[in-house]
Order: structure tokens, then C-alpha cells, then sequence
């Protein structure tokens, strides 16, 4: 991750040590906050209107959070839209510049990524052939290539127009049914 890159993080990976290594090579982060979490506002950030609630500076009031990292955060509270319902959420960043709004719609953005994850692993059951071993859990080798071409083809297609992703290998096409004549 380099210097003005942005990384969104979900809430059970906040870890104020690895923030703070990002804060100080200057990549941007964001996600929500814990409920737990114990800060002390420092002063308003932007005036909040509309579905923000809350925009300020904050402090972390633990030492050892504090310790961790002893930055300046930004807090927003806002109201968003959760699967078709509207919801109180805090998110946390490193970024005292970007507009409110933005810092929920980056993290909104990563809720479809999570979202496409999820479907991969239950649809496909990556259980089953990920791990460190060429042993899959059933005691066959190798993973089951219908599920590999499966995640190939939810890619999007090539731009040569062949219909299979550029990380497809030719197997994996000829599997699948996706190989170029």
C-alpha cells in the first residue's frame, strides 16, 4: 500500500498500532468504529446536516489505544442504508479533509465487495479447496476446477472479447467451456 492510497477496513480488524503504521506513510483509512470504543471529542469537524449526525475530531481515551495511536482521528455518525434499511453507524478515519459523505460512501462500497465474498463462499464453498496444503479436506488433490472456472467466470470478460477473464488460465477456460477457437 503506498503514499494517498486508500484502504477501507470492517470494524473486527481495528487495530491502532497498524493505523497508526498506515497514518505515518501517509495512506488513508477508513472504518467503523467499535461500540466500545472510548474517545474524547476534541472539537467539531464540519457542521452535520442531513444523514450525518456527528462530525468531529476525536482523541482515543485509553492509554493503550492511545499509545497505539496517538493521532488525531475523525469521527462521523451517520445514518445509512443497511439491505434496505436505515441504520446509526460510526466510522472512523485518518482523514480530516475528505467530505462526510465520502468517507460513508467509500465504506458503502466496500459492504458490495463483502457482499460478493460472502456469495463466492457460500456458493462455491471455498472451504473446501482453500488451504495450505495441496490436500483438499475431501482427500481428493487439487481443487475442484468447476469452482475455480465458476469464480473465473463471474469476472468480468476480457477486453479481447473472448468471453473469459484475462486470469483464466487456457485449462481452466477448456473446462468451462470459455476457451477461444
Amino acid at each position: 500500500i503506498r503514499a494517498g492510497e486508500v484502504v477501507v477496513f470492517d470494524k473486527a480488524y481495528v487495530d491502532f498500532a497498524h493505523l497508526n503504521n498506515l497514518c505515518k506513510r501517509d495512506v488513508f483509512w477508513v472504518t467503523r468504529s467499535k461500540d466500545n470504543m472510548a474517545y474524547e471529542i476534541v472539537g467539531p469537524q464540519t457542521v452535520p446536516t442531513g444523514p450525518i449526525l456527528l462530525d468531529a475530531t476525536i482523541r482515543l481515551a485509553v492509554d493503550k489505544s492511545r499509545h497505539d495511536y496517538p493521532e488525531l482521528l475523525r469521527l462521523i455518525v451517520a445514518v445509512v442504508e443497511v439491505a434496505g434499511k436505515e441504520t446509526v453507524m460510526s466510522f472512523i478515519t485518518n482523514n480530516l479533509d475528505w467530505a462526510s459523505s465520502s468517507i460513508c460512501d467509500l465504506h458503502k462500497a466496500r459492504w458490495g465487495i463483502e457482499v460478493f465474498f460472502k456469495q463466492i463462499k457460500q456458493t462455491l464453498q471455498l472451504a473446501d479447496f482453500l488451504g495450505h496444503t495441496e490436500q483438499r479436506s475431501d482427500g481428493k488433490s487439487g481443487p475442484p476446477c468447476s469452482r475455480i472456472c465458476c469464480c473465473c467466470a463471474s469476472l468480468p470478460a476480457s477486453p479481447s472479447g473472448h468471453g473469459r477473464s484475462p486470469g483464466c488460465s487456457p485449462f481452466c477456460a477448456q473446462s468451462c467451456g470459455t476457451a477461444s477457437t
